[in-house]
């Protein structure tokens, strides 16, 4: 395959943004953006966690907060790699796995269904 014809295909996630489904849904503006960019990943995760114990009335008891951080960073980088590729596989080798641990892996964190329904939108 020449390089041509590799910079011409386009995969199914070719269109998938995080940032625009977000802002679709209207959970996230343009100044949102801008000072989310100011924070750090620490300060944003901290940030979401004190929100949450507040909705929880100030504590967040029999919550398995730790067993769950390494789920949800995973998760996280994971639909970060599809947002920034065009295909699956570019996806997949942008993190340095297989295209068949990454497929497990997003079936696992069940990110194929919402994919899926992003393209379905589209259409």
């Amino acid at each position: 395959m020449s390089w041509n014809g590799y910079k011409t295909k386009e995969g199914a996630n070719k269109n998938y943004s995080l940032i625009k489904s977000l802002r679709k849904e209207g959970k996230v503006n343009k100044n949102f953006l801008s000072t989310l960019d100011n924070l750090t990943i620490e300060e944003v995760v901290a940030i979401k966690l004190e929100l949450s114990a507040w909705a929880a009335g100030g504590k967040l008891y029999s919550f398995p907060l730790l067993d769950s951080i390494e789920h949800m960073v995973r998760e996280a980088y994971y639909r970060f790699a599809l947002s920034c590729t065009k295909s699956k596989k570019e996806a997949a080798r942008s993190i340095g796995l297989t295209p068949r641990e990454f497929r497990y892996r997003m079936k696992k964190y069940n990110i194929q269904s919402e994919l899926s329904e992003e393209e379905e939108k589209k259409v």
